[in-house]
């Protein structure tokens, strides 16, 4: 497990001056989507910030997510990019969003990104048939 913590990233966020310290609420939430040389979301990417992540915030239940907020050094010159990156008030969730196909690849970096990084919640969508569906945890 790394040094670093739920606390830990709050307060370097904080010093950053991504977090507002009045509510402790992550302040706009998604400036990578205003900056055009950023990150693109696809439409299923797009849809499940829909459905799941912006209700999530407006109702409470997320603090604060991130599209391809964060990379994980699995080896030497191999990353692995998480969708999303999802605050909870109690914990972190990295979540990777598939559409009808599913490469193996994709598969092998997620679980060892799950297993070298413990301290997050790992799930792994699909959506499929109009429905979501968790096809790893």
């Amino acid at each position: 497990m790394s040094g670093f913590d739920n606390k830990w990233l709050m307060d370097y966020l904080k010093k950053i001056g991504k977090v507002d310290p009045k509510n402790s609420k992550i302040a706009n939430v998604n400036d990578q989507k205003v900056d055009k040389k950023g990150p693109k979301m696809n439409k299923t990417e797009a849809r499940y910030e829909s459905y799941v992540l912006r209700p999530g915030v407006f109702q409470g239940e997320i603090v604060a997510y991130w599209f391809e907020g964060v990379k994980f050094r699995l080896a030497r010159k191999t990353f692995y990019t998480p969708d999303f990156f999802v605050q909870y008030p109690d914990h972190f969730e990295c979540v990777e969003i598939k559409g009808g196909f599913v490469r193996e690849d994709s598969i092998l970096k997620f679980k060892v990104a799950r297993e070298m990084w413990p301290c997050y919640k790992w799930v792994m969508m699909q959506y499929k048939g109009g429905e979501w569906r968790e096809i790893i945890k």
